[in-house]
């Protein structure tokens, strides 16, 4: 079993059930009822204890969800599908830019080209 550790710079009142994190709108579509998030929840459930954005409950106690629980849970969706992080894509953006002037069209093939006078 996971051990719980609550990142530092959090407190307990940081922290909300799952219904409050909906009805918060922190969800935003992707997790917008509570069974899109007891299912991330139940795939997820070490990686998301192991970042501190996941308290389980016991019994009457309630599932807690950290401040970060939407970014994190992102970040696993993306690594799910095989997905690079939105930096990397943004960095890969800016060094394939060109730079200087724009080039003129450049013709690929045959139907590309002007007729032959």
């Amino acid at each position: 079993m996971a051990k719980h550790r609550l990142p530092s710079s959090y407190e307990l009142a940081d922290f909300r059930t799952i219904e409050q994190w909906i009805e918060g709108g922190h969800g935003g579509s992707r997790f917008d009822r509570f069974d899109k998030v007891a299912y991330l929840i139940r795939l997820h459930r070490d990686e998301l204890i192991a970042s501190g954005e996941l308290v389980p409950g016991r019994g009457a106690r309630p599932t807690l969800l950290g401040p970060r629980f939407g970014k994190v849970a992102m970040r696993l969706l993306r690594q799910q599908a095989d997905i690079p992080d939105a930096r990397a894509i943004t960095r890969k953006a800016r060094q394939k830019r060109p730079r200087g002037r724009p080039r003129k069209h450049i013709q690929t093939s045959e139907t590309d080209r002007a007729p032959a006078d």
